[in-house]
């Protein structure tokens, strides 16, 4: 009787000790997905930022880049030098004749 009771007891600390594996496990699969979709996620972010990059650095959008900022410094340069219009009477549009 004290054989079987014990091999009861075993048995049930057994399937407690396996059950709390598998439960281990299946927490630690939730927790590999869940870090693998945020990986996936940051990748997916980075390769966002380095499209923009890549856009912005290519030598074409520097050129054009540099051409409208010069033709911008240019127009400064231009409307910073012109003199004020001064807003003079052409003769004979006057009312007074």
């Amino acid at each position: 009787m004290l054989k079987l009771l014990v091999s009861l007891v075993s048995l049930f600390l057994v399937a407690a000790l396996v059950l709390a594996l598998r439960q281990q496990r299946m927490d630690l699969t939730s927790q590999s997905a869940k870090l693998f979709i945020r990986i996936n996620q940051r990748r997916h972010l980075l390769w966002g930022q380095q499209i923009k990059i890549s856009t912005a650095t290519n030598p074409i959008a520097i050129s054009r880049t540099l051409k409208a900022r010069a033709a911008a410094e240019a127009a400064q340069r231009a409307a910073a030098t012109m003199p004020a219009l001064i807003a003079v009477p052409v003769q004979g549009t006057a009312g007074g004749n």
